[in-house]
This record gives structure tokens, sequence and C-alpha cells, in this order.
């Protein structure tokens, strides 16, 4: 069975972002997916506006100018996705953003969010490393970047044909913890929802093909989550 894949980057798409950024009109860009999402056009764009706050981070190259350009479109994902953009820049330790500046809460929790993806880039994927430096950094909510690195956790298998398989490997550094084994395979339901288009037949056949009655739950529930919440946002 041919496990969920994460669309290909656009290369016209990738363009036009790094034009946006050079442009200073990212929020415009950001409008313009939303507004795409909601005609129907695209399933959801919140990870390309990961891939957004990507391209200008490499323009702007500074993670604080980068958040601040964008806006909480495409749930929030142009918010995370700039605190990521951190991690894969990094030549050292991710230093930890000050999401404490941010008036509002989500955005605030967007910031956490993106620092977990980002640590979890830059240590290589190590999964009790990352969820480590959540807890030890200072001034962000420990509980949000602990899903931001649940999350990448379950994003770099996408696309695999042993997607199932390989992401409960993935979870195996914290089963000894049932919270964050119950986390980390409720990510996978929302990475294999997120693969498939928010197709609810294709991301619960991802699902049951975990092997224990706990992790299918738990990723079943991941899954009807990700995708309420996207139809809630007008997909």
């Amino acid at each position: 069975m041919q496990g969920p894949a994460l669309p290909p980057p656009n290369r016209c798409l990738q363009n036009e972002f790094s034009a946006s950024a050079r442009r200073g009109d990212v929020v415009a860009t950001l409008v313009a997916l939303q507004d795409l999402q909601r005609r129907g056009l695209i399933d959801d764009c919140h990870l390309l506006a990961h891939r957004l706050a990507h391209a200008v981070f490499k323009v702007v190259g500074d993670v604080q100018r980068t958040f601040l350009l964008g806006g909480p479109q495409c749930r929030l994902g142009y918010l995370h996705g700039a605190v990521e953009a951190s991690g894969a820049s990094a030549t050292g330790q991710v230093p930890v953003p000050r999401c404490k500046r941010f008036g509002i809460e989500e955005q605030r929790l967007a910031c956490a969010h993106g620092y977990g993806h980002a640590v979890m880039q830059r240590t290589h994927h190590d999964l009790r490393a990352s969820i480590g430096a959540c807890r030890r950094a200072n001034g962000i909510d420990g509980n949000a970047c602990v899903l931001g690195v649940m999350m990448e956790n379950s994003l770099r298998f996408a696309g695999r044909s042993n997607f199932a398989e390989a992401s409960a490997r993935g979870c195996a550094a914290v089963v000894s913890s049932p919270a964050l084994a119950r986390l980390c395979f409720d990510n996978i339901g929302v990475v294999a929802a997120l693969s498939v288009g928010h197709d609810a037949p294709r991301a619960a056949a991802s699902c049951r093909l975990l092997a224990k009655r706990s992790a299918r739950a738990a990723c079943l529930d991941g899954m009807r989550d990700e995708i309420a919440e996207a139809r809630r946002s007008g997909r």
C-alpha cells in the first residue's frame, strides 16, 4: 500500500514566495493562499504557508523579522514556519525565540510550536533531546513546543511507502511515557490527514496499519481533529 505523500515544492510557487518577500507583501500572499483554500482550489494552505515563511527567512535573514512580516492565515502555518526556518539555518544550537514579546496568545503559541519544529531539525530528529529542549527553554509555552516536535517527527516520514511502520518506529523513544506516546501517535494521524488532502478514508487506512490498538486509536483521533480543524478554517 502506498503511504501518504506531501506535495513536492512547486518551483513557480517558491519563486513567487521569494518575490513576495522582496516586495514586502507577505500578508497579501498569505491572504491569497487562504482565498485559494476557501474557494476549494487547494486543499489546505498550512504547509504552503510554512514554505512561504522559509522563503521569507532566506531573504530577510532574521527570524523575528520574518515572524512579524506575516500573519495568522492558513491556520498559523506561516508563524510556525517562520520560527521553524531558524532550525534549518542554525550553525549551532537553535536560539530560543522571544515568544513572549507577542501580545496575542495564538502568536505566542505559534512561535513555540515553530521552535519545536526547529529543534527537531537541528537535533537530527532526536525526539528525546528535542522534548528536553522544549522543557528547558525559557519564555515559551513548553506544551506548544512539544506539539511542534511531534508534528515534525511525523512529517519526516511523509511520502514513504511504509509511512505507518516508519512513524511507529519514530515514536519508539517515548513509548515509556503514555502521555508522550499518545501525543506522538496522535500526530501521525495529523500528518496522515495533511498528506492525503484530508481524505478521511485514506488517512484512516494509514492509521489502521499501526500494530497496537492504542496507537491506532490515537492516530485516528489526531486524524479526525486535523480534518475538523481544516474544515473550520474554511477548507
